[in-house]
This record gives structure tokens, C-alpha cells and sequence, in this order.
């Protein structure tokens, strides 16, 4: 691991703050997934329900300890709010008081927007270091809802340090060619410059005070005590060997769920027959070992897919085999289990026109291509969207 070189430059500013944010935000529901007559869609997930509970305090899921009174404090809120006539939200932090209003949606038409998105940020300033939080909405209608997506909020905060891994970073220092953190509470502890998890670089911190350049960038960094401070990892289970790193020379992937790998294989071994192709295997979970951590995203596939496509000019096919659904993530509970194949979804979640799953995504593989499913297609890409053994038993001969 690298270690920066010393700065002897006087900082430009010094800094006894740092950038805190706090940001409350609970996934529970897809409001067209719960909708009667239309199917879930979307990025955007929802928590909190107003229908019967109009006003709710969220003062406690907010720790303000150490904040700069003298410095603006950043708050963000994301509502959807479904009336027939429209309605406010009231966003209550200390003795300010932000307030929105969303527009009015047909209640009628099941085509039509199910409800009005609001987003907002604004630049406050606080006269109490202990401000409550509250969220409250106004609409008419018995059978008006809204549902909060999140609160956010960013404030400076005293950088003092502890007994627990500290990370911290000041947008106050973009514009200086150096600038300098006064830690608080320092007792020997190391200091990484994490601006690039990847690539950690050891800072030195001489009389309390760590003496950086910023580059323009908004770096962030950790402190901690090596001997009590370092985190445990916990095992989850034991991986079986794998490498889907070394795939490179085929024509054809076909990512598969565990219960369908022999219907899976059948086809591999007819296509293969009868077209002559070379054609490599990989069970979903594999893919989610070696390219998003173990976690269920749909990026690890398209991620996997473009390592291929940029090693050889020949792989032109793509096979999703199993079923995906919006809800790749298990949270709604009424829901079967569907996503054998997580499948790519809009960003649009609230008009079930415009907002629909897409496979688009995972044959999008320029280097600019992908976000918002821009850019053209450079493989072919298939779905057999199967849910039970049965449906995946192909036609073609054993």
C-alpha cells in the first residue's frame, strides 16, 4: 500500500468539521406491485404509508451530536402522494418548516400516473443543536395515501475521534489547492485516504492536523486504531471453487437458475449440435459471487456479459434462462418467489405505461452504454421466462 508524500504548504483552510450525513429510508412496498390491476415496476420503493397516519415523528432516527450551528445544513426529501385533488407535504426540521405540494392524480383510470412524485433539496440553517424531525401531509379524501421514499440530511459535524472507525470528508474543500483536517481526540490512530476504496493511501498526520490536496476532488478518508478498531467478518457459508473470470472464447452464454441446470444443459447440448456453436454455462449465483460481491443485481450479469463481449469479437448470444420479477430483492411478502433471473427495470415507477422490466440492458455493453437504457444493441439477448421445472423442459430431443 502506497503512502502520500508529505505536504510542508501552510493549508489553505483548516478544518474542524466534517460532512455528516444521515439518510432514513426503509423499503417496503412497489406501489404499482401492491396496486389491484397493475404489476410492479421500477427502481423507486416506498416505506412509510400516510393513509391513516397523517403526521409521524422521525426525530429519533436522527443524531445530531456535534453540530456546526454556523453551517447550512442540507436536507432532502423524496414522498409520493396519490389524491384526487392534490396535497402538501410538510417537512418540519427545528423552526423550519419545508413544504411541497404534489399535484393531483386520476384515481379512476389504471392507466394513468398512480401517484405524484415529489424531490426536493434545500440549504437550511438551525437554531438548535436538538431539532426534531416530522413529517406530516395534508390532502383531502378518505381514500387519499402517500408513502415516504426518504429523508436526508447532511450537516458538519465535529471531527472528533473515538474508539470506532471514523470516515469523513468536507465538500468545503473542493476548490483549495491544500487544505488541512484538525482531528480531534487523535491518539496515534491511521489515516487512509479512501477516495478510491480500490487503492487506499496511508496519510501522515503530524500535530493533529492531516495536510492534503484535494485535485478537485472531495476526498474522503478513515481513521482508526489498527489494535481494537478493525472490524470482523462474518461467514456466511463456503463457496465452491469457481471461475467464471477464465470464460473468453464463445459464441454463446446461457445463465441459469440452479432448478433449471438440466433443462439448461439440454439445450446446450442441442444448440450446440445443431448450430455448432460454443456455448459456456453459468448458474446465476456464480455470477453473483464473482461480480457484485454475492449480492442479487442485475448489473452482475450485464458485467459479466461485457468481460466476454470485450474478449472476443465472435460471442454474439445471450440466454437468460428462468423468470425475473421487479421485486428481485424478496421484500414484498405476498409476492412468489419469481426472480430466478433478475431482470433490468426503468426508472419510471409510478405509470405502468411508461415504467416496464427490460433485457435490453444486459446486451448494452459500449462503455457509455446501459444507463437508462441508451446506446444500441451488440449481442442478441433471450429470455425462456420459466417459474416451474415443468416450463423449462424444452422441446428438442434429449
Amino acid at each position: 500500500m502506497s503512502s502520500a508524500a508529505s505536504i510542508s504548504d501552510t493549508p489553505e483552510q483548516e478544518f474542524t468539521h466534517y460532512d455528516f450525513l444521515q439518510r432514513f429510508e426503509v423499503d417496503r412496498v412497489n406501489l404499482l406491485g401492491a396496486q389491484s390491476g397493475t404489476y410492479g415496476t421500477g427502481k423507486d420503493w416506498y416505506g412509510d404509508s400516510y393513509r391513516t397516519t397523517r403526521e409521524r415523528n422521525y426525530t429519533g432516527e436522527f443524531d445530531f451530536t456535534g453540530m456546526d450551528l454556523n453551517a447550512d445544513v442540507v436536507v432532502r426529501l423524496a414522498f409520493a402522494g396519490r389524491s384526487g385533488s392534490g396535497g402538501t407535504v410538510q417537512l418540519t426540521v427545528g423552526d423550519r418548516v419545508l413544504s411541497r405540494n404534489f399535484s393531483a392524480v386520476n384515481m379512476t383510470n389504471i392507466e394513468a400516473t398512480y401517484a405524484s412524485r415529489i424531490n426536493f433539496q434545500e440549504r437550511i440553517r438551525l437554531s438548535t443543536t436538538n431539532p426534531a424531525v416530522q413529517l406530516r401531509m395534508t390532502a383531502s379524501g378518505s381514500d387519499t395515501d402517500g408513502w415516504l421514499d426518504f429523508i436526508q440530511i447532511v450537516n458538519k459535524r465535529s471531527l472528533v475521534l473515538s474508539n470506532i472507525q471514523r470516515t469523513f470528508r468536507n465538500a468545503s474543500t473542493l476548490s483549495l489547492n491544500t487544505a488541512g483536517f484538525i482531528l480531534g481526540n487523535y491518539n496515534n490512530q491511521w489515516v487512509w485516504d479512501i477516495s478510491n476504496p480500490l487503492q487506499p493511501v496511508a496519510m501522515s498526520v503530524v500535530n493533529n492536523t492531516l495536510r492534503f490536496r484535494p485535485e478537485g476532488k472531495n476526498r474522503e478518508f478513515i481513521a482508526f486504531n489498527p489494535a481494537n478498531d478493525m472490524l470482523t467478518p462474518i461467514g456466511l457459508g463456503k463457496i465452491a471453487n469457481q471461475n467464471l473470470h477464465a470464460v473468453s472464447d464463445v459464441d454463446m452464454l446461457v445463465v441459469y437458475h440452479r432448478n433449471f441446470k438440466q433443462a439448461a444443459e439440454r439445450f446446450v447440448q442441442h444448440r450446440s449440435g445443431q448450430s455448432g456453436l460454443k456455448i459456456a454455462m453459468a448458474e446465476i449465483t456464480e455470477v453473483y459471487n464473482e461480480f457484485s460481491s454475492g449480492k442479487v443485481d442485475p448489473t452482475a450479469v450485464r458485467d459479466f456479459v461485457r468481460m466476454v463481449y470485450q474478449r472476443n469479437a465472435d460471442f454474439r448470444y445471450l440466454l437468460l434462462f428462468g423468470d425475473g420479477t421487479y421485486d428481485y430483492r424478496g421484500i414484498m411478502p405476498n409476492l412468489s418467489f419469481e426472480n430466478f433471473i433478475p431482470v433490468y427495470q426503468t426508472d419510471q415507477s409510478l405509470n405502468p405505461i411508461s415504467g416496464f422490466p427490460s433485457d435490453d440492458y444486459f446486451g448494452l455493453l459500449g462503455a457509455t452504454e446501459g444507463v437508462g437504457l441508451r446506446g444500441g444493441l451488440d449481442i442478441y439477448v433471450g429470455r425462456l421466462p420459466a417459474r416451474t421445472e415443468a416450463e423449462a423442459i424444452p422441446s428438442f430431443p434429449k
